[in-house]
């Protein structure tokens, strides 16, 4: 698994990005890997504004939560958009959402309506406290693909027994 550094400012929506949350339920700080939906949520808790962080968990810990090439991934990868290439050589992507689903502060609520019959087969939606997260470092995490997807996603078309046509 590849990743390369990033900083908590440059997180937007669709990165799939890595880092170490301690869980306030079980007290242990683990790798977390996650699909971004609002980088920086705010809310009000009696009275005092406290921001979150709001993701797919796709990982936790290098141990896959759901399988990156099953049909649920594969079907809200679809819901959201389209996926984008960070660097190719590592297979680091982003999905690339479109304009009217974002808004300033990240999805809107009707991407959550698209996606929510698929996340009550995979229960991965999650929400982290952002001061807690940016404690840790982040790191766009690589996302390994099927040959035949990336192909696609990348614009290459393959002749009948599989090789590269160009």
């Amino acid at each position: 698994m590849a990743r390369i550094g990033t900083s908590w400012n440059k997180i937007q929506v669709g990165d799939i990005i890595t880092f170490n949350y301690k869980s306030k339920s079980t007290g242990k700080t683990r790798l977390n890997t996650i699909l971004v939906l609002n980088p920086k949520w705010y809310i009000v808790v009696e009275g005092q504004r406290v921001f979150q962080m709001i993701g797919l968990k796709l990982a936790e810990q290098r141990v896959r939560t759901i399988k990156e090439a099953s049909k649920v991934v594969t079907d809200i990868f679809n819901k959201l958009g389209t996926l984008e290439v960070i660097d190719e050589k590592k297979d680091i992507y982003r999905v690339r959402m479109k304009k009217q689903d974002l808004f300033w502060a990240g999805a809107k609520d009707v991407v959550y309506r698209r996606i929510r019959y698929l996340l009550n087969k995979e229960p991965i939606y999650r929400t982290y406290d952002w001061e807690q997260a940016r404690k840790s470092g982040v790191f766009y995490e690589s996302l390994p693909l099927p040959p035949a997807l990336k192909d696609r996603i990348l614009g290459r078309r393959t002749g009948e027994s599989g090789e590269r046509v160009l």
